[in-house]
Parts: structure tokens; C-alpha cells; sequence
């Protein structure tokens, strides 16, 4: 008989995971014109504020796996989201920008730490001959604030002000932070791991998973010419209005694949999931560098959905298995920092890109070096680097 995966714990891990990258999401697609606006900040300035909280989520990411396993998972968690929670206040007192740079910085390290404890965490709460299944349906958490946070996020501001979206956002950290405190974590489960804090640099890096989080780093790379770009390409070629519903059907097409996407890989292996979802993003940048309808737009957004989707989920549930149960949070940690360092880099490498060739010849050669990471992929897996 099969174990449960939606039991009372990962129902309330789901949800405070859920509010926390709600919060993420709401502020992040308004900080840079509240800074333009409110705090009459350059626009460098401006850049700096939407950055520094994702920069410093990569180094609270990097270091995380370390004090997890030093202090326990469900600590890491409630102080992470205790801090987070709080930090939200200080926004309310950010009257010039270098201060809300600050604030945004500490925020970020906040949150890149209750980030990884709960991805963890999760891991561990998920049955093991179901893993591949319940962590997709635990990251289903974060694809579901990723679609509604932005859109609270512009109406608050847009129609009421930046005081009531921090006053919302904090209400929702609470309720994170709440759910998270309702968890009931066995001991033997989150006991700190003194031997794991005494290795060096191994205390905070897994190098067995360093080529799947380089591989991720360049998928990642690829995926952030979605977020940055994908806006002014669809200005550029009129389709700006149907575009706005772009990420709703890139959103849509993850949730609904997700349940078959992780029983499969539980039953056949995850490279049946793996090896499709290569070709399926590639195709997807590649129907993006000829966006001409409508039709082709949200066929791009459904294979962009399922590729990067299933590969975002199933590379965290092969980190998970490559290691031993007490070097899971160090291995998350490792990859997911990695990873988010290809969505930092990645504007800036293939902006380069489009001022040559045009937002179309750069979803092309997007789309070419997502199919080469499938090969090299494939090749890794022969070795059983990966």
C-alpha cells in the first residue's frame, strides 16, 4: 500500500510556501517603477532594488544547506519566516532609496533561507517511492504564486498604493509563517547534524550534484529570457495585450501536467521525463522566435510550461536522490543557488544577444542551447555524473 502524500504536514509546508513566494512575486514586479516613482530613483537605482533581493537570496541560498544542518530543518524554517516576516515593516520606513536597497538586500537573505529549510523539509516529508510525484505537487506551491503574485501585486499599487500591497504582503508572511508553526516535524527527522558542519567547504557545498547545477545554471540562463525579454518582444511585434496572458498559460500548462508528470517518472524513471523536456522547452523558444499569432504565443507558453517546468522540478528530486538523506539540504542549496545564478547572468548575456540579431534570433539560439544541454544531459547520465 502506497504512503499518503498529502497528509496534514505537507498540506501546511504547501501553504507556507505558497504565501511566502506570494509575497516574492507581489513585490518584485513593482519595485523598480515604485522606486522610479515614489522614490525618484535613477533608473541604475532602480535596477539595483529589483537585484540586490536576488542577489542575496543566491548567497543565503549557498549558505543555507550549512546551517540547516547545523541548527534543523523546521528551525531554519520559522526563524527564516520569523525574519521575513518582520523585515517587511522596515519597507514602511524606506523614505529614500539607499535605505530600501538595504532592506531589500536583508529581505532577500530572509527569504533565500526559509526558501531552501522548506524545499528541504518537504523532501523529507514526501514518501520516498513517491518522491518524484510529491515534490512536484509540493512546487505546484510556488508555480501557482508565480502566477496570481504578480497580478495582486500590480492591482494593489495600481489602484490603492504601495502602504496597502506592503500591508497585504505582510499579512500574507504572517500567514506563512503561521502555517509553518503548525508543522509537526518527528525529531529523529530534523536532528542537526554536527558532523555535516565540520567539513570545510563541504559544509556548505555538495560537488556530487555540481553538473547538474551547472546544466541548471544554463537552463536557467535560457528560462530568463522569458522573464526579461518576453514583455518588450511582445511590444515589438503588437501582440502586447494577448501577451499579458502569456505566463497564465505557461502557469496553466505546469499545473496540469505536473500530477502525470511526476507518477511517470516514479514509475518509468525520471529520464522519461527528463529527455522530453529538453526538446519540449527548445521548442518552445523556438515557436517564441516566430511569434506571429496569438496561436503560435500560447503553443510557445504550453511547451515552455512543460519543459522548463518538469525540468525545474525533476533536477531538485535528482539532487535529492544523488545524495545521502543527511546532505539534502546542502544539495538543494547548492543547485537552487546555482540555478538562480543563471536567471541573474542571464539578462545580461543575452541582452548582448539582442542587440546583434534581434529578440528573435535570440530565442533561437536560446532554443539551441537548450537542446545541447539535452545532450549533454544524455552524456552525463552515461557517465553517471549525473
Amino acid at each position: 500500500m502506497q504512503k499518503a502524500i498529502w497528509t496534514r504536514d505537507f498540506v501546511l509546508l504547501s501553504l507556507a510556501s505558497f504565501f511566502m513566494y506570494l509575497v516574492f512575486y507581489a513585490l518584485m514586479v513593482v519595485i523598480a517603477i515604485y522606486s522610479l516613482q515614489q522614490l525618484l530613483a535613477s533608473n541604475a537605482e532602480a535596477g539595483l532594488a529589483a537585484g540586490d533581493f536576488l542577489l542575496a537570496a543566491l548567497i543565503a541560498r549557498l549558505l543555507a544547506g550549512h546551517f540547516i544542518a547545523r541548527i534543523g530543518k523546521q528551525r531554519m524554517m520559522l526563524w527564516g519566516l520569523l525574519f521575513y516576516s518582520l523585515l517587511q515593516i522596515f519597507y514602511f520606513a524606506a523614505a529614500n532609496i539607499w535605505f530600501f536597497v538595504v532592506v531589500r538586500f536583508w529581505h532577500g537573505i530572509a527569504f533565500g533561507f526559509c526558501a531552501t529549510a522548506i524545499s528541504t523539509l518537504a523532501a523529507f516529508l514526501v514518501p520516498q517511492d513517491r518522491q518524484s510525484e510529491g515534490m512536484g505537487y509540493f512546487l505546484l506551491s510556488t508555480t501557482l504564486a508565480s502566477a496570481v503574485g504578480p497580478f495582486i501585486g500590480l492591482y494593489i499599487y495600481k489602484n490603492y498604493s504601495f502602504s496597502t500591497l506592503l500591508a497585504v504582503c505582510l499579512g500574507m508572511a504572517l500567514l506563512s509563517l503561521g502555517m509553518a508553526a503548525l508543522i509537526r516535524v518527528p525529531a529523529a527527522m530534523d536532528e542537526p547534524s554536527q558532523q555535516q558542519t565540520s567539513q570545510g567547504i563541504r559544509g556548505y557545498f555538495e560537488f556530487s550534484v555540481l553538473p547538474l547545477a551547472l546544466l541548471s545554471l544554463v537552463i536557467y540562463l535560457c528560462y530568463s529570457s522569458l522573464l526579461s525579454f518576453f514583455s518588450a518582444y511582445a511590444a515589438e511585434v503588437h501582440m502586447l495585450e494577448a501577451g499579458q496572458y502569456f505566463f497564465l498559460v505557461y502557469s496553466a500548462a505546469i499545473l496540469l501536467s505536473r500530477p502525470q508528470v511526476g507518477k511517470l517518472a516514479d514509475r518509468r524513471g525520471i529520464n522519461s521525463v527528463m529527455y522530453p523536456s529538453f526538446v519540449l522547452f527548445a521548442l518552445g523558444l523556438g515557436l517564441l522566435s516566430r511569434m506571429h499569432t496569438v496561436y503560435t504565443m500560447f503553443a510557445a507558453a504550453v511547451c515552455c510550461g512543460l519543459g522548463f517546468g518538469t525540468f525545474a522540478a525533476m533536477g531538485q528530486v535528482l539532487a535529492i536522490q544523488k545524495v545521502s538523506k543527511e546532505r539534502i539540504g546542502i544539495a538543494l542549496s547548492t543547485v537552487l543557488s546555482v540555478s538562480e545564478l543563471g536567471t541573474g547572468i542571464g539578462p545580461f548575456l543575452l541582452g548582448g544577444m539582442v542587440g546583434v540579431w534581434g529578440f528573435s534570433g535570440m530565442y533561437i539560439l536560446a532554443a539551441v542551447i537548450a537542446l545541447i544541454c539535452g545532450g549533454v544531459y544524455a552524456f552525463c547520465c552515461k557517465k553517471g555524473c549525473i
